[in-house]
């Protein structure tokens, strides 16, 4: 399949191709490609083919200076929008999709630079819920129409079918620092979080200023719950009162981001030897035939 040209508003995709086959039970994805006018890129290969009594998965996908499909009004809301890099890979095997969930290996890296996001873009991009996550965590996403962020890393392992990321989210904005890990089954589609938002210094606010600075998100995909740490729970309304589990969680998380003037940085640095062990321990199982 060969589109020369797909036009979505203010954002136009060109030479769109897909290299594929099925054949025997097997479906092939040797090669897709699709390139923005804002010179964003997207490549990437699939494979799922019979492998005894179930099937076999291999997926690699890479992108460049993508927007992840973020709702942008005007060229110059598109212009302003953060652009990321894109790196995921997963292998699996199983009979049915919880057995194929529950045997995933593989990463994901996101990597975000600067850019504007206006507040309804969050809340199409990561629907109702996730959307209340992120107006707790940041106190100024209902009464400022834009986010600047500064920049945005998500890093994930997936081993044997639990995700897990420590930290799983670095992202900064003008105002805030908001630092997240994370564990997830997803055999069983339970979960654990827990969100840290930092003030960023030199603004004049404290964790007094925020209402919310511990949260914690546990639960399943179908039903989420969003709640207080149980160690930050004498923050509220805006009065922070110092216990010996925040000071110490507020602490060990400080050597590590905090007080580094480039967290997305530090996380990408402290990483990256990793990301870079798996990236070669499935290359060859996700390289098309």
């Amino acid at each position: 399949i060969d589109i020369k040209e797909i036009n979505l508003g203010p954002k136009t995709l060109s030479d769109n191709v897909l290299v594929g086959s099925l054949a025997d039970g097997a479906l092939s994805v040797d090669r897709f490609t699709l390139r923005s006018n804002m010179g964003g890129s997207l490549r990437g290969n699939l494979a799922l083919r019979p492998a005894g009594d179930a099937a076999s998965l291999s997926l690699d996908i890479a992108g460049s200076n993508l927007m992840l499909g973020m709702p942008a009004e005007t060229a110059e809301e598109l212009a302003r929008l953060p652009r990321y890099e894109l790196d995921t890979v997963l292998v699996g095997n199983g009979s049915t999709v919880r057995e194929l969930a529950a045997s995933l290996n593989g990463y994901l890296r996101l990597v975000g630079g600067e850019g504007r996001l206006k507040a309804t873009a969050l809340r199409f991009f990561t629907g109702d819920f996730l959307s209340e996550v992120m107006n707790t965590v940041n106190p100024f996403a209902k009464k400022d129409p834009y986010t600047n962020l500064q920049c945005t890393v998500v890093l994930v392992e997936i081993e044997d079918g639990e995700a897990t990321g420590d930290p799983v989210l670095v992202t900064q904005t003008d105002r805030l620092r908001i630092l997240a890990d994370a564990d997830v089954d997803l055999s069983t589609e339970k979960f654990d979080a827990t969100i840290r938002t930092v003030p960023q210094k030199g603004l004049g606010l404290s964790v007094g200023d925020l209402v919310n600075p511990f949260v914690k998100l546990s639960g399943t995909f179908a039903k989420p719950a969003l709640t207080l740490d149980p160690e930050s729970a004498l923050i509220e309304g805006g009065t922070a009162v110092a216990t010996a589990g925040v000071s110490i969680l507020a602490k060990r998380f400080k050597q590590r981001f905090i007080d580094d003037k480039d967290a997305c940085g530090k996380a990408l640095k402290d990483a990256e030897p990793r990301f870079t062990e798996l990236r070669t321990k499935y290359s060859a199982a996700t390289s098309p035939d």
